[in-house]
């Protein structure tokens, strides 16, 4: 019974997914009066032997201010940022990809749940290429500094205006953060806006990374409540302590049918080769954006956290064992030595 509530309860969480796909986790910087929100946040991250591939969407809510109404014409854009362990292979991807794993999600039983150019010394240009709505680059960043300039100046050569003061101070400290912890390189991508709700077509990232890698505290210099949904793709299962530091939960983890993912998209399913079924699990988090303190590391394999509800059934029954054990022993006791 537990477990049916479980599921109703993932599907009530996710249900806004089937039918707007969310904002994944990057930091929208918005260039010109106008003002970002974010609905939600979502991914899908399939990830092996220190190989890891993120597909994305951004979903924005852009509301231009009053002055920015009366500029006919006038073209919006924000500019998205995402710091990554390692260079990244960027490709497109397609929406469908979100709702067959939501299909997934829906369908399992309870029974089975278980060329390059240096524009500063510190800033590096190491890719630059143009996906539809997306115009992607990728920087090797040794100074939050000299990251803040590229910025400024990059804006600036595209005649853009620049981003507010505050948005750049914040992006600098936590900037410095991340270089601190090794992060080399960042994502920039510029997109074009429209007014009011928007969805863009998702893009994926294969890079590098130790861990299963997805960046939180990016989003901390964004205002508002927000729900993240985060599918991760896995030959084992997921250390559920591993994904606790950043405060999400485990809200599904199940055996699905390689096939099942190559349908989705045959991408996800390349590192999985040879296997028959994978690990689907879905992690959630629900609050307001400035709470975002870690970002997600997570590892796989085995677990004591996995087994505690078996413990924690067995500890009486073992427990009985001993004592009914106990007690014939000593009545065999007795009885040999009341004999003699």
């Amino acid at each position: 019974m537990k477990s049916v509530i479980k599921i109703c309860i993932l599907l009530w969480l996710l249900f806004p997914l089937s039918v707007q796909l969310a904002l994944c986790d990057k930091l929208a910087i918005p260039i010109g009066p106008i003002g970002i929100h974010q609905i939600g946040q979502s991914a899908i991250i399939a990830w092996k032997d220190g190989v890891e591939l993120l597909i994305i969407s951004p979903s924005l809510a852009v509301r231009p201010m009053p002055l920015e109404r009366e500029a006919v014409h006038r073209e919006l854009y924000a500019l998205e940022i995402m710091p990554l362990p390692s260079i990244p292979e960027v490709e497109d991807a397609d929406f469908y990809v979100f709702e067959a794993l939501m299909k997934l999600v829906r369908i399992k039983s309870p029974i089975e749940t278980y060329g390059i150019k240096v524009l500063e010394r510190d800033v590096e240009v190491i890719y630059h290429k143009v996906i539809e709505a997306h115009d992607i680059s990728i920087l090797r960043v040794k100074d939050a500094d000299s990251l803040l300039k590229w910025i400024i100046e990059y804006v600036e050569a595209k005649n853009l205006p620049r981003p507010p003061e505050y948005i750049l101070k914040g992006l600098g400290e936590i900037a410095s953060i991340y270089l601190e912890e090794g992060f080399e390189y960042f994502v920039f991508d510029l997109i074009l806006l429209v007014e009011g709700p928007m969805s863009i077509k998702p893009l994926l990232y294969r890079f590098k990374s130790e861990t299963i890698y997805y960046p939180l505290r990016i989003s901390r210099l964004m205002e508002g409540y927000a729900s993240i949904t985060i599918f991760i793709i896995t030959s084992e299962r997921v250390k559920p302590e591993t994904v606790w530091g950043a405060e999400l939960e485990i809200a599904f983890e199940g055996l699905v049918d390689l096939s099942d993912i190559e349908r989705a998209d045959r991408r996800l399913a390349e590192p999985f080769k040879g296997l028959d079924k994978v690990w689907l699990t879905a992690l959630t988090w629900r609050g307001v954006l400035r709470g975002l303190r870690e970002d997600l590391n997570a590892q796989v394999g085995f677990s004591f956290e996995q087994i505690k509800p078996f413990l924690a059934w067995l500890s009486p029954v073992l427990a009985s064992v001993v004592l009914i054990a106990t007690c014939y022993i000593y009545s065999y006791r007795r009885f040999f030595k009341s004999g003699s």
